[in-house]
């Protein structure tokens, strides 16, 4: 699974959601307490002994969310909000759907932040696509936003409202919640 963002920032306290949720997993425990809430946490080892994901967007779910109903509401870590077009034998897409891109691709990551700079970046890259057969590639956005508010930074805009867009453009999108926690200011 993708570590949550908070896991990723290493601090000398030693209660961070990273070190608690490894030390809990290393004793096989199915929960740790959240040092900021006091609410107990699933670990790892609970979700995989479901052996599924429930749908309800937890911290450390190995199933990359994949039940989640409405993720651009629920998710707190890294997930795809939008896989891309559904296939279909009489449709085109130019860009594939996550689960129809093969392995070892050659793979473009945009950052997307839903605003004007973003879109004329995605017409340009478009373009390049279509006059350069020789190197056929995938595009993924990439868009992160604070997991409280649910807002991206700079554009003020919902999660939502880039999913929508990326919807419409029929590629998919990749969010990255940002917790208060990680350090991170707006």
């Amino acid at each position: 699974s993708i570590a949550d963002m908070e896991d990723l920032i290493t601090e000398k306290n030693e209660h961070t959601f990273a070190k608690l949720h490894e030390q809990a997993c290393a004793e096989g425990k199915d929960v740790y307490i959240d040092p900021k809430t006091g609410y107990s946490v699933f670990t790892e080892i609970a979700h995989k002994k479901r052996g599924k994901c429930c749908g309800s967007g937890c911290r450390h779910c190995p199933y990359n969310h994949i039940n989640v109903k409405d993720k651009a509401n629920k998710i707190q870590q890294p997930a795809f909000l939008y896989e891309g077009p559904e296939k279909s034998n009489d449709e085109q897409h130019l860009f594939a759907s996550i689960p129809t891109i093969p392995p070892n691709s050659h793979i473009k990551v945009l950052f997307h932040s839903g605003g004007k700079d973003s879109f004329l970046t995605i017409r340009k890259v478009v373009k390049e696509k279509l006059q350069n057969e020789q190197d056929p590639f995938h595009l993924i956005l990439l868009t992160t936003f604070d997991s409280s508010t649910r807002v991206i930074a700079h554009q003020e805009i919902p999660i939502e409202t880039v999913l929508k867009q990326a919807q419409h453009l029929e590629i998919p999108l990749l969010a990255i919640p940002l917790s208060r926690c990680s350090g991170e200011t707006y």
